[in-house]
């Protein structure tokens, strides 16, 4: 689901041409006695009018098991109705991230205010590949924005997983936003050696606040039940510096 952030992040109003800097950590917390997991990145960002790009450096720890894992992506706008996302990601050590995870989507502003954006996404390591597919339809009214995502994804082996996201945001201004956050149906879960589907339920909110000119807070925090497994408490905090 973090590249339809980048897809909100491109398309929301109010987005200027900027070079940002980003560090950030965060932590989940694990029901049923399993350990806490945590994780800490740093990122740099350049956006355009017609294209952007970004990199990212993410190390973390999930289930006792430390793992790092770089991630790129960007986006280019074909024309003033279409504009191209892509992703990749690559996890050297592949024991809580997949080896190699990458996608594309296509955003078709079809009418002023919607939005509509198919995409792809591909999994790859040692134990097990999968594939999934997104549907998100999104409206711009005013101050706020409500999308509505449906993903399908195909493990090797294991079955299907339909799920279900809704979002909605306000925008107070260029600089500040929440967004309010709702996940229903069976996800792909990658635990240590298998990745297993899922029921999820998450309910949770992200946003930034702007600070000065040039630096901004971002922060987010959600509550998930993993199936009968467990259920998770995350939250991050993050700053970004914009020139």
């Amino acid at each position: 689901m973090r590249m339809l952030c980048v897809a909100a992040l491109v398309l929301a109003p109010g987005l200027a041409g900027a070079t940002q800097l980003e560090i950030g950590s965060g932590q989940e917390q694990l029901t049923n006695g399993l350990a806490d997991g945590w994780f800490y990145f740093a990122g740099l960002r350049q956006q355009q009018d017609a294209y952007g790009w970004g990199g990212r450096y993410q190390r973390s720890e999930r289930f006792g098991l430390q793992d790092q894992e770089w991630l790129f992506d960007g986006n280019y706008k074909l024309n003033n109705e279409l504009t191209w996302l892509w992703q990749a990601a690559y996890s050297p050590q592949n024991r809580v991230r997949p080896e190699l995870n990458y996608g594309s989507q296509l955003a078709w502003s079809w009418t002023p205010g919607w939005v509509v954006t198919p995409g792809v996404m591909l999994s790859q390591d040692d134990e097990q590949d999968s594939h999934s597919y997104s549907l998100m339809n999104e409206h711009y009214i005013g101050a706020y924005r409500l999308a509505y995502t449906f993903y399908h994804s195909r493990p090797e082996d294991a079955g299907t997983a339909n799920t279900h996201l809704l979002q909605l945001s306000y925008y107070f201004n260029d600089t500040d936003s929440i967004t309010l956050l709702a996940v229903r149906g069976k996800e792909l879960e990658r635990l240590p050696n298998r990745v297993l589907v899922m029921d999820v339920s998450r309910y949770g909110f992200f946003g930034q606040l702007g600070l000065s000119p040039n630096w901004q807070l971002l922060y987010n925090a959600s509550w998930s039940e993993q199936d009968v497994l467990y259920e998770k408490t995350e939250y991050g905090l993050s700053v970004r510096y914009s020139f």
